[in-house]
């Protein structure tokens, strides 16, 4: 029991550390901020939210399904390889918090978010962002998958979902919370500047201890 929540756990950590949904909250924010009241904004920033944990929930739902298809020594394998691409790969040189995405994508992204100034927009900007990052975001969705699929008992199923999804959104959530008690969007945006190497190495290593994880518990059969 112990093995199938550590999996879960890590696995939604490692969606919690990306950086793209986070991004795009902050310019949908700023750009919604000038423009209306501030009951406009939040109704706005919580569609995004919502939209965010309808696609992780979807991306799950899809992990239960293709997990029995793949093996695991590929599964592990694949860990290892986007361990690698977070670390050289995840941010662009520079000392900004820029990703990884093809340039025609961010922009579409960061266009989308400016002109959103509906709940329906933001909650398909919601929905689209943690899916413009599915080479990072569709891994630990099949481990936890993996791990769900290993549980007997349905309560357990849910509780442990519920607890994955809300790991995967906290940012969104701890990010609206510090907005609203009067931080500025430079203060937060100063902050990921400040910790993206942090974030760098922290999910690569997470992305190498699921792995090792999925050795142990899946692979050599010892939980």
């Amino acid at each position: 029991m112990l093995a199938y929540l550590s999996e879960i756990f890590l696995s939604a950590l490692i969606l919690s550390s990306l950086q793209l949904d986070l991004g795009g909250f902050l310019v949908l924010y700023h750009s919604t901020k000038a423009k209306f009241f501030s009951r406009k904004t939040r109704a706005l920033a919580t569609s995004y939210i919502l939209g965010s944990l309808t696609m992780f929930f979807l991306l799950l739902s899809v992990g239960l399904f293709l997990y029995t298809f793949i093996p695991p020594l590929y599964l592990i394998i694949a860990l290892v390889v986007v361990a690698l691409a977070a670390w050289l790969l995840y941010y662009r040189k520079g000392r900004s918090t820029e990703l990884w995405l093809p340039r025609p994508i961010s922009r579409f992204l960061h266009a989308r978010a400016e002109a959103t100034s509906s709940s329906i927009e933001a909650f398909s900007l919601g929905l689209l962002t943690p899916l413009a990052e599915l080479p990072f975001v569709l891994l630990p969705s099949l481990v936890a998958a993996q791990a769900l699929l290993s549980l007997d008992n349905n309560l357990l199923v849910l509780g442990f979902t519920l607890l994955y999804l809300f790991i995967a959104i906290l940012p969104l959530l701890v990010c609206r919370l510090f907005l609203r008690r009067g931080s500025s969007l430079v203060d937060v945006q100063r902050w990921r500047v400040r910790n993206r190497l942090f974030f760098r190495i922290f999910a690569g290593v997470l992305y190498l201890v699921l792995a090792f994880f999925l050795c142990c518990f899946v692979l050599w059969g010892t939980c």
